[in-house]
């Protein structure tokens, strides 16, 4: 695919490109995707607090870039930087935790006793994301839907994805989720390591009983 731009456009897709760290191509297929509604399907708002994420992540990382290069001490893309990349993470988290809903985070329902203890009710949060990044990475062995996302978004992340493909496969982790009714499953690999993953429940036809 080719085509002609106006040479301001091409001025800012250099610019924009020099500040994410990203190749000339990389950044217009981004450009591209994103003005196609490329947001995965995500529910109406999860899709806006991500692109909220993004841009205060985005407008963190290339002030401290900007500025620095501004005062002389040189250019460093802020992805590849690790106190800029630091500060856009902290802007991410604040926006986290201002979205925050009213009441108690006290584990509850199935999560508050049974075979949850406390401490695996608070970490799953972190497991999920564990098994979603195992999935990115290929390492999962049943990576069930994920199949259909995986190799684009690790395609995309570049830099990022190389930096998270560098740590270890975690103790546990709980598989990438489906949108059916599901449950959990535990199988345990040759090394001993426990994993979960949430399988869809079978769907009985309508007015049939178990």
């Amino acid at each position: 695919m080719s085509f002609r731009v106006t040479p301001e456009f091409k001025r800012r897709i250099d610019r924009a490109a020099a500040r994410s760290g990203r190749s000339i191509a990389q950044e217009i297929e981004l450009r591209l995707d994103q003005s196609l509604g490329g947001d995965a399907g995500f529910p109406p708002e999860i899709a806006a607090l991500l692109e909220l994420l993004g841009r205060a992540m985005l407008d963190t990382g290339t002030g401290i870039s900007g500025i620095n290069h501004s005062a002389g001490h040189g250019f460093k893309p802020w992805l590849a930087d690790r106190y800029a990349y630091s500060q856009a993470v902290y802007a991410a988290i604040h926006v986290l935790q201002k979205s925050l809903p009213d009441g108690p985070a006290e584990p509850h329902g199935l999560f508050a006793g049974g075979a949850y203890t406390r401490e695996r009710a608070e970490q799953f949060g972190r497991q999920v994301a564990d098994g979603i990044l195992e999935a990115m990475r290929g390492r999962h062995p049943d990576p069930g839907t994920a199949a259909l996302w995986a190799p684009r978004v690790r395609e995309k992340l570049g830099n990022i994805g190389d930096r998270l493909d560098q740590h270890p496969v975690p103790e546990e982790y709980i598989g990438p989720s489906t949108t059916a009714p599901a449950h959990f499953v535990m199988t345990r690999d040759a090394a001993g390591v426990e994993h979960y993953t949430i399988e869809p429940d079978e769907v009985l036809p309508e007015g049939q009983d178990e």
